[in-house]
């Protein structure tokens, strides 16, 4: 993914997280929408890049094995 896609799904995210959890009462303001660190203290998870990248990682690691197994193989015939 690149920095743009990582962005852009980002912001996204947190749109859909403000629609969900709507707006707050401000103290002097009136009526105000959810800061970012108050929607991460909300989910209390990894945001949605993190868990993506992560993901991808779990994905790569039985690859690598795979390809070291080949490898092996080639080398005791």
């Amino acid at each position: 993914m690149t920095r743009l896609s990582d962005d852009r799904l980002a912001m996204c995210e947190r749109k859909t997280l403000r629609t969900i959890f709507e707006l707050v009462y401000g103290n002097y303001l009136g009526w105000r929408l959810r800061q970012n660190e108050e929607l991460c203290e909300l989910l209390d998870r990894p945001d949605v890049v993190k868990c993506i990248m992560f993901k991808s990682l779990q994905w790569a690691r039985p690859i690598v094995q795979m390809d070291n197994m080949r490898i092996q193989e080639k080398k005791q015939r």
